[in-house]
């Protein structure tokens, strides 16, 4: 089969090459829906497709790419029209800080949302997976830590709810988030060379699974919300 082609989106001013490979990180990376359209995040921009990936356009982002500044980290794909990505800010703003950006009409437009804090003592405060259960109703999850004596970090878990398609977010006060508070190493204490990769699904806009891969010495798990994120077991 022909390799995809690529063109830039009449908003867009990256040049892109073909053909782009369809992988990447966010929940889901790769959206294909009835009809022909493929929503896809390869890394470092959210591509689109009308015609099931025989052709490609970039539609996010929008702006020179640079190594600083503006970097874009996630997305999320709900349906043909509905879409969230996640940026950091590396500079001017302050470290860290994180924006969600929604379009509702296949990337065409995209709207701003609030930004997070940045947390300059550890990095970013924004989140490692984030999901909609529908337009309006979605959450993020975090994973941080605060620095300690020794090669020790305390764990930071944190989670977030938006309820006006994520222009506005609002940190939950959640309890039973696994492991938070456990202490973990940078570099393999605990056979562990990274704090482990999660995934968070929205079942309702109330219903939330995270889902722990785990590693050497700890087993993957699950944990569910029935009341938005509130508690977890």
């Amino acid at each position: 089969a022909a390799s995809p082609s690529v063109s830039a989106g009449t908003t867009g001013a990256a040049t892109l090459r073909s053909p782009v490979p369809l992988s990447g990180s966010g929940a889901p990376a790769l959206l294909a829906l009835p009809g022909g359209v493929v929503w896809d995040y390869d890394g470092s921009q959210i591509l689109r497709s009308t015609d099931a990936g025989a052709t490609w356009r970039a539609v996010l982002p929008t702006w020179t790419l640079t190594q600083v500044s503006l970097q874009l980290t996630g997305a999320y794909f709900l349906n043909a029209d509905d879409a969230w990505a996640e940026t950091e800010h590396e500079w001017p703003a302050q470290p860290g800080a994180t924006t969600t950006w929604q379009t509702t009409d296949g990337g065409a437009t995209w709207h701003q949302g609030t930004s997070l804090p940045g947390a300059p003592q550890y990095g970013t405060a924004g989140f490692d997976e984030f999901a909609f259960a529908d337009t309006k109703h979605g959450f993020g999850f975090g994973v941080a830590g605060a620095k300690a004596s020794g090669l020790e970090q305390q764990r930071q878990d944190s989670f977030w709810a938006t309820s006006d398609g994520g222009r506005h977010w609002a940190e939950v006060a959640a309890s039973g988030l696994p492991w938070e508070g456990s202490a973990y190493s940078g570099i393999s204490a605990q056979h562990c060379d990274e704090p482990d990769p999660f995934n968070l699904t929205a079942v309702s806009a109330s219903v939330v699974l995270l889902s722990g891969a785990g590693c050497a010495s700890r087993e993957p798990g699950l944990w569910r919300s029935a009341d938005g994120g509130h508690d977890w077991a």
